[in-house]
């Protein structure tokens, strides 16, 4: 009987484990964050991401980042008690791409950008260049009073999939919120 309720348990951590862990991933990019708590957020903890660019569409995506942030529990309507800052740099693209400033003001909510911009086509008329996948890179800091020491920070790095730049703002937002306060050890995005 010990047999069965130990293959039972078994298989039920199996179970959770194929079902939580495809949760966790983000579909709109694959890679890993780590976070470290420097010293103990203010409580109750409402969090205010600062926007450097007041756009329709930075304000769409801070919306979105907001989103995945209390989705994950984490507390962003009311007085904030501390102030989150991001920082965001996207690489990758286009081969041996030049970077140019961007037009559109992509990310600029997080910290700005580039965007990469290939060579002209050969002169056989196909692209001379492969596209690889964007990786964005993002460092984010956690302050209880504006100006004071940052008492909690993460960084990201994933391989962008597919160029959805709100479902990504949303699970970015989603991972940083289930990490905020806590050390995090090289978890998968």
């Amino acid at each position: 009987m010990r047999a069965a309720k130990r293959i039972a348990a078994a298989a039920l951590a199996l179970i959770v484990a194929g079902v939580v862990a495809p949760a966790l991933a983000a579909e709109s990019c694959r890679g890993t964050y780590s976070a470290t708590l420097i010293q103990p957020l203010p409580k109750p903890l409402v969090v205010g991401l600062i926007v450097r660019d007041d756009s329709p569409r930075n304000l769409t995506l801070a919306a979105k980042f907001k989103a995945g942030m209390q989705h994950a529990g984490v507390s962003v309507n009311g007085a904030p008690t501390a102030r989150l800052s991001l920082t965001v740099a996207l690489t990758g693209g286009m081969a041996d791409a030049a970077p140019v400033a961007s037009d559109d003001d992509s990310f600029s909510w997080i910290g700005g950008g580039v965007q990469l911009q290939a060579p002209d086509q050969s002169r056989f008329g196909r692209p001379s260049q492969t596209v690889r996948p964007m990786t964005v890179q993002l460092r984010a800091e956690v302050r209880a009073a504006a100006g004071g020491p940052v008492a909690w920070v993460a960084t990201l790095r994933c391989a962008m999939r597919g160029d959805d730049e709100q479902k990504l703002a949303y699970d970015i937002g989603t991972a940083i919120g289930r990490a905020m306060g806590r050390r995090v050890d090289q978890a998968r995005f």
